[in-house]
């Protein structure tokens, strides 16, 4: 779930019609399963141009996800754990940006099966939603989006 999150997170982000070389922004991101028990999750998205994400969970337990091409690396120092995941390929964000359909006040992509709403202003994208493979919904709000700062290679490893 956790390299389809990374996809689908950043799926828009190297889409048309924004152009940036880095990208920073705070994100809420909730999980609701089948009980409707919901657990939400908040930290910092890193981004930049060369296919480089990093998710930065801050609450309610500190983790990160990191992707590089074909390789996601979980890091979760509560659990004194790293795992790390290859992918068949690199994933290719801009095709799945671009295979997207305008709908009323969103975007649809589709990625392993799986439909993936995509809000959007103007400027950037607000939010995601999708349902994963175990039937949770999954929502991401964006906010305080700061684009082309300076970001540490180091923030990538």
């Amino acid at each position: 779930m956790k390299k389809i999150l990374l996809l689908l997170l950043t799926t828009y982000l190297f889409g048309e019609p924004i152009n940036f070389k880095t990208v920073e922004a705070d994100f809420i991101q909730t999980v609701t399963n089948d009980q409707n028990k919901v657990i939400t999750y908040k930290g910092k998205l890193f981004l930049s141009k060369d296919n480089e994400a990093r998710w930065q969970y801050t609450a309610p337990i500190e983790k990160s996800v990191i992707s590089r091409n074909n390789r996601v690396s979980i890091i979760e120092p509560e659990l004194y754990q790293v795992t790390v995941i290859k992918t068949e390929s690199e994933l290719n964000l801009v095709k799945i940006y671009k295979s997207s359909l305008k709908a009323k006040n969103k975007r649809i992509a589709y990625f392993d099966n799986m439909e993936i709403s995509i809000y959007e202003d103007k400027n950037f994208i607000t939010k995601l939603a999708y349902k994963d493979k175990i039937d949770n919904k999954i929502e991401i709000v964006f906010s305080n989006v700061k684009k082309n700062q300076k970001l540490s290679k180091e923030i990538f490893n």
